[in-house]
């Protein structure tokens, strides 16, 4: 006994093609063309694929865009969740440690882990930008549409958070 699925599927096929008058007529005549201009599209032979194996993707090499620099700043591992839309807090409790993003007020921890100079690296860019000095205590600086705040100790940056901040464009 044929499924229902399929059933339905062939009814409402020949309803459509039974509603429009002359419908049936054209999908025939395109058919037609597609079958006198076959010898003319090229055909994809099996041998000229070329399938990787599934171990390939889990030792993919990042490309080029993931490093590019979005606002004079390269962001490194912390591109893909800069460069989400959803997402409006980073957040860096320390080196070796998880980062944790916000995304629609709720916080969740990605599998991304910063090193000290990557960490140390990124604040300095961000120093740099804006012009403001690392000096010991509070940092801030907003950079284009980021807002960036972190401790520094000892010339040295212990965590940070990054604010997507989204304002309006006057003309």
């Amino acid at each position: 006994m044929p499924n229902k699925a399929v059933i339905l599927k062939v009814f409402t096929k020949e309803l459509i093609l039974n509603s429009i008058p002359g419908l049936r007529e054209k999908i025939k005549k395109k058919q037609q063309e597609l079958i006198e201009f076959a010898p003319f599209i090229p055909s994809l032979k099996a041998e000229e694929v070329e399938i990787a194996p599934p171990e390939a993707a889990r030792f993919a090499i990042p490309s080029a865009p993931m490093f590019q620099t979005i606002a004079g700043i390269n962001f490194g591992k912390l591109t893909p969740l800069i460069q989400n839309p959803t997402i409006n807090m980073i957040e860096c409790p320390g080196p070796f440690k998880n980062i944790i993003f916000r995304t629609y007020n709720i916080r969740k921890s990605s599998s991304i882990v910063l090193s000290r100079e990557e960490l140390q690296d990124l604040v300095l860019q961000f120093s740099r930008m804006a012009k403001i000095p690392m000096i010991d205590g509070l940092f801030r600086a907003w950079v284009d549409k980021f807002l960036v705040s972190a401790i520094i100790t000892h010339k040295q940056a212990g965590n940070f958070i990054i604010q997507k901040v989204i304002y309006p464009h006057f003309a």
